[in-house]
This record gives C-alpha cells, structure tokens and sequence, in this order.
C-alpha cells in the first residue's frame, strides 16, 4: 500500500510496532536491526509528508492569519520565524554562524577606531572596499560575505559605490543593536550616579548591578551579561568579575556624553 493511501497514525504505530519488537528481541542482529531503523525513518519522513505538506498547495494546507510557506520540517520553521516577527519586530539573532563571536569582535575592533560620529552612526565609514576590509581584519575578497552576517546581526549597513575591485568606492554605517539600546535604556532609566575620575577627569556616571538587570529581566541576565564581555572585556583585558565596563570608554562614548557603568556585586 503506498504511504499516501493511508494515515500518518498509521504509519507513526507500525514505526513503534517495529520498534517495540526490536526491544523485545535484543538478540536481532546489527545488520537487520539497521534495516529496520531505515524502515522507521522512512516511515516517518512519510509521517511528516502527510501531516505538514507543502503550505504553497491550498488544496492541502488551509492558512489563516499568518503567512507561512515550505513543507515538513521547513513548514514548522516558518511558522516559528513568522510568530517571532510578529511578537518581537525588534529582534535581531546574534548567533547566526558559527563564527558569530568572532564577527563581532571584529566589528566592535573596527568601531573602536573610528571617530565618535561613525560609532553612533551619525556620519558612514566612507572609503574604499580594502580601506574598510582593512578596519574589520579582513581581506577586500571575503569582507562582502563577512559584511553580510554582521548586517544579519543588526549592527551594519553597507552600501557598494561605482567601480570593481580593491579599489571600489563603498561606506559602511555602524549601527546600534536592540540588546544595546535595551541596556542603553535600562541604565538611563534604573541606573544610580555616582562620580569617578576618568583620565584625570571627574564625571557623572550611571551604573546598574548584574543583579538588578537579572531581576528585571525574569531572573535570566546571561544574554546581556555575555554581550557586555565581548564587547568590552575581551578587549581591555578587564577580566575582573567586577566592573566589566569600567575600562572601555569607546562604547560609552558611542552610546552618550554621559559615562555608564554596570556593576557585577557578588
């Protein structure tokens, strides 16, 4: 019978039929055992057919309200992406390749030696496309594809001008992640002042505890924890647990005249 003239009950209780007999009888020998799991996993790609087939088909797949496309495991994603857009419009995934924690720093290596203008975004990082390969650590050849993922992020722009090659204009535009303006404002708002001397200079700063951050957010504060490390840390050589952003006045200075700390209290 073929698999489409049936149900994927059907299909899901012969796959655990096969798998019951296969722990009623150990002895079964590894060749036949592996016949029979490759039965089951076609079973149950078959399974999957009949219950998430192609959203494209509207004789098969009825949507309303959300707009969804793919089949099986695709079909499940997209509903998943569509629902995150709709609840959180602002959400950007930092973690989009495997390389992301390296892209970043490299990103945030370049936004410490631009002048304050390009690292709140007011004026582009204008120049040629190896001048700004150069500023991230990377070769003009693979900083198109680099670029990409940082603009996947949320933290870049970039705009290729006339011209091929090295040599080819372009200007790229830092720019202010969700996660950062979500700590931007949670300190502006809940942060207490205090004054501290910074280059021989007295100033006003606010800074908030880890502790209270993880009150605020549900008890769960690794996110913007693990953020303010690779953007500070990791280049200061501040591994202190304490005062994690003491040390690096180059995103201070990109978020706002005034000065901010966060405070890890143990």
């Amino acid at each position: 019978m073929a698999p489409e003239r049936t149900s994927a009950e059907v299909l899901l209780g012969l796959s655990m039929q096969m798998r019951g007999w296969l722990q009623r009888h150990p002895e079964t020998s590894d060749s036949d055992r592996e016949m029979i799991e490759a039965n089951r996993r076609a079973l149950h790609r078959y399974a999957l057919q009949l219950l998430l087939p192609d959203a494209s088909d509207a004789t098969k797949v009825q949507v309303q309200g959300i707009k969804v496309s793919g089949a099986e495991q695709r079909l499940v994603e997209s509903v998943f992406e569509a629902k995150c857009a709709e609840l959180y419009p602002d959400y950007k995934p930092l973690m989009v390749t495997k390389e992301w924690k390296n892209q970043l720093r490299r990103y945030r290596d370049a936004l410490s030696k631009r002048p304050l203008s390009e690292r709140r975004g007011r004026q582009p990082f204008a120049g040629t496309k190896d001048e700004i390969a150069k500023a991230f650590g990377w070769a003009h050849t693979v900083f198109e594809s680099q670029s990409r993922n940082l603009q996947t992020m949320g933290v870049l722009e970039v705009h290729w001008g006339k011209g091929r090659g090295e040599q080819s204009d372009a200007y790229v535009s830092f720019k202010e992640h969700p996660l950062e303006t979500l700590l931007r404002e949670t300190l502006q708002r809940e942060g207490r002042t205090k004054t501290v001397s910074v280059d021989g200079h007295r100033r006003s700063v606010k800074y908030i505890e880890v502790n209270r951050l993880r009150d605020m957010h549900g008890g769960k504060a690794t996110c913007p924890t693990r953020w303010m490390r690779l953007w500070n840390c990791s280049r200061c050589g501040n591994t202190s647990s304490v005062n994690p952003m003491a040390r690096c006045r180059s995103l201070r200075e990109r978020w706002t005249p005034t000065s901010y700390r966060i405070r890890h209290s143990n």
